[in-house]
C-alpha cells in the first residue's frame, strides 16, 4: 500500500502538469476467481501510459447505470476535471447509459462519451459466425485443433519441426478465430505427416478433407484484416482517428470486392449491420468522422458532402462542450476548417505517417479554435482496452492460493504493478529506496534496472494490412451489390452508407498551396456554409 500511494501521488503531479483534455477514461467490469464482479476505472494519458483509478467489488449493488455513475463520480473526485477529455467503455447497455449521464451533469458536460471501437469492431466479426459457411468452417476447425492439442504425440512432433501449440478460440475474443485457422494451416502438413506415420486414418480423412482448406484460406483471407483494425484499436496509444482509417480502409476492400462471392457478402452484411448511424446515432457516428477527418493523414479522402456535414455538426458539439466562444463558433472556426480543408495557411503542413494526430496539432503555430478542437478529438482514445489490460494484471496476482486480498491490497498490487510496467514508477521507488536508506547498497545494475525507459515503452505503430485481397470487381454497380443484400433495413444502411462515403474520391496533398484554383474557393465558400448552417442547427 505505501509504495501504491507514492505511484498515487506522482500520477495525481503529473496529471496537474498536463495540459486539458489529456485524459481518457475507460471503465469495464470484470469477474474474478472468487465469483466477485468487480469495476475498474482506469485513466489513460495522451501517450498510452495508464493508471488504476478506482477498483470496487459490485457484487451486492449491481451494475446499474446509477450505480456505475457514483462510482465513477468518487474514482475521479480527486482528478482535475479539465484534465478529462473523454470517457471510453463497451457496448453494455449500463456502461452506455452510465457515459451519457455522466456527461450530462453539469460538472462533467464538458467530457465527450464513445463507446470503445474494439469491441465494436469485435462485434462486426462475431456477426460472421451467423452464416453457416463460416459456422462451418469455426466448427470444424474448433475440434482439428482440440484433436491436436491434446495428442501428445503429435505435439511433440510439431515441437520437433519449430511449431507451437494450435490457437484455441476464446469466446469473449471473436478474433481468436482467426488465430486458430492459422495456426491450423500453419501445422496440416506436418500433422499429415505424423498421422501417416502412425496409421491414423481417420483423423488422416480430416485433415484431408479437400473443401476445408481452400474455405479457409479464402476465410483467412477476408477475416485477418478485421482482425488487425481491431489490434491497431486495441493500441494503447490508438486514436479513434487511426482505427476509423483502418475499418474503412476493410470497407473499401469489401465494396470492391465480387458480392457474388458468399463469404464476401456475409463480410459486408456483418460489416453494414453495425457500421451505421442506427447502431452508433448519429452524433457518435459524427464525431468518429470529426475525428477521422481532422487527422491530416487521412486526407479527407472517401468523405462526401454528406458526410462533411456530419463532420461540422461535430465540430460544433465539441467546440460548444469545450466552452469555446459564441463568436468563435461562429466565425472563427468555419474559416479554419475551410482553410484546413484547402490545405492553406498555417494549416497546410503535411503530416509525415509516422506522427499522430496530436502531435500535428500541437505543432501547429496558430493557436486558434479549431486546433483547440483537433486536439481534443486526436486525444480520443479508440479503446477500452487498458481496463483489460488491468484485469490481466489482476488475474496474475491473484492466483488459486492468494484468493483473500482485500479490495485495498487487491488495488494497490495492481496499481503498483502497472506503473512498474508502464515505467512510471521509477521515481516513486527511488524515493521508497531513499527512505528505506538503503539506497547506498543498490549496486549500479539494479540502478539501471530502475532508470526511467519511456522509449522501450513506446508502442510499435507498425502498419497493419486492413484491405481483403481477393479479386475486386469494379464493374458491379451499387445497384446490383444493393439488390444482393437480404433486408430491407440492410439496403437502407447500404445506401446510407454510400450518401456519407464515396471510395473514389481521393484528395491530394501539396507542398505548397499558394495558388488556388476558383474551384476550390467555389469548394471553401460551401465548406464554410455547411459549417454555419450545422452550427445554426445546434442552437
Amino acid at each position: 500500500p505505501f509504495l501504491a500511494e507514492q505511484v498515487d501521488r506522482a500520477f495525481r503531479q503529473e496529471v496537474r502538469a498536463e495540459q486539458k483534455y489529456s485524459l481518457s477514461i475507460e471503465l469495464d467490469h470484470w469477474t474474478d476467481i472468487t465469483q466477485r464482479s468487480l469495476l475498474a476505472i482506469v485513466a489513460t494519458k495522451s501517450d498510452g501510459r495508464r493508471h488504476l483509478v478506482h477498483l470496487e467489488d459490485v457484487s451486492e449493488i449491481g451494475h446499474s447505470s446509477d450505480r456505475i455513475v457514483e462510482s465513477l463520480k468518487e474514482g475521479l473526485k480527486s482528478i482535475p476535471m479539465n484534465t478529462i477529455n473523454s470517457i471510453t467503455s463497451d457496448s453494455a447497455a449500463s456502461c452506455k447509459l452510465a457515459r451519457e449521464k455522466l456527461v450530462g451533469s453539469t460538472e462533467y458536460a464538458h467530457v465527450l462519451q464513445h463507446r470503445c471501437l474494439a469491441h465494436f469492431f469485435n462485434r462486426i466479426g462475431s456477426h460472421f459466425g451467423r452464416d453457416e459457411t463460416f459456422n462451418d468452417i469455426f466448427e470444424t476447425a474448433s475440434k482439428l485443433a482440440n484433436f491436436v492439442n491434446s495428442n501428445r504425440g503429435l505435439i511433440a512432433h510439431l515441437r520437433e519441426r519449430g511449431h507451437r501449440k494450435v490457437t484455441r478460440f476464446v469466446q469473449t475474443r471473436w478474433y481468436s478465430n482467426v488465430s486458430m485457422l492459422e495456426s491450423l494451416l500453419a501445422v496440416k502438413d506436418d500433422t499429415v505427416e505424423y498421422l501417416e506415420s502412425v496409421h491414423d486414418i481417420g483423423n488422416w480423412n480430416q485433415f484431408m478433407c479437400d473443401q476445408f482448406w481452400p474455405d479457409t484460406k479464402e476465410a483467412i483471407s477476408i477475416l485477418r484484416p478485421l482482425a488487425n483494425c481491431i489490434a491497431v484499436a486495441e493500441r494503447s496509444d490508438g486514436s479513434v482517428g487511426e482505427a476509423v482509417k483502418a475499418i474503412l480502409d476493410y470497407s473499401l476492400s469489401l465494396f470492391n470486392a465480387d458480392w457474388g462471392n458468399s463469404q464476401i457478402l456475409t463480410a459486408a452484411t456483418s460489416f453494414l449491420t453495425y457500421f451505421s448511424e442506427k447502431k452508433l446515432g448519429k452524433d457518435e457516428f459524427g464525431l468518429i468522422l470529426a475525428t477521422y477527418a481532422l487527422d491530416r493523414r487521412n486526407k479527407l479522402d472517401y468523405l462526401t458532402d454528406q458526410g462533411l456535414e456530419y463532420v461540422c455538426q461535430a465540430l460544433v458539439t465539441v467546440a460548444r462542450k469545450s466552452g469555446c466562444p459564441k463568436r468563435a463558433r461562429d466565425e472563427t472556426m468555419p474559416d479554419e476548417f475551410g482553410s484546413f480543408c484547402r490545405q492553406e495557411g498555417s494549416l497546410s503542413k503535411l503530416q509525415p505517417d509516422d506522427m499522430s494526430a496530436a502531435e500535428w496539432w500541437e505543432n501547429q503555430a496558430d493557436s486558434g479554435v479549431l486546433r483547440k478542437i483537433g486536439l481534443r478529438l486526436s486525444h480520443l482514445k479508440s479503446s477500452s482496452a487498458n481496463t483489460e489490460r488491468i484485469f490481466s494484471a489482476l488475474r496474475l496476482i491473484q492466483a488459486p492460493l492468494r484468493t483473500n486480498f482485500s479490495m485495498q491490497t487487491f488495488s494497490s498490487l495492481a496499481q503498483t504493478k502497472v506503473a512498474m510496467s508502464d515505467h512510471t514508477i521509477d521515481c516513486a521507488i527511488s524515493d521508497l529506496l531513499k527512505d528505506l536508506r538503503i539506497t547506498d547498497e543498490v549496486d549500479e545494475a539494479e540502478s539501471s534496472c530502475i532508470k526511467p525507459s519511456l522509449n522501450r515503452y513506446k508502442p510499435s505503430r507498425r502498419s497493419l494490412e486492413t484491405r481483403v485481397s481477393c479479386q475486386s470487381s469494379r464493374n458491379s454497380t451499387s445497384d446490383v451489390k444493393r439488390s444482393l443484400l437480404t433486408t430491407e433495413l440492410l439496403r437502407e444502411g447500404y445506401d446510407h452508407f454510400c450518401q456519407l462515403i464515396d471510395f473514389s474520391i481521393i484528395n491530394e496533398m501539396k507542398e505548397s498551396t499558394e495558388e488556388v484554383e476558383d474551384e476550390s474557393e467555389e469548394e471553401l465558400d460551401m465548406v464554410v456554409k455547411r459549417f454555419r448552417a450545422a452550427h445554426r442547427g445546434r442552437r
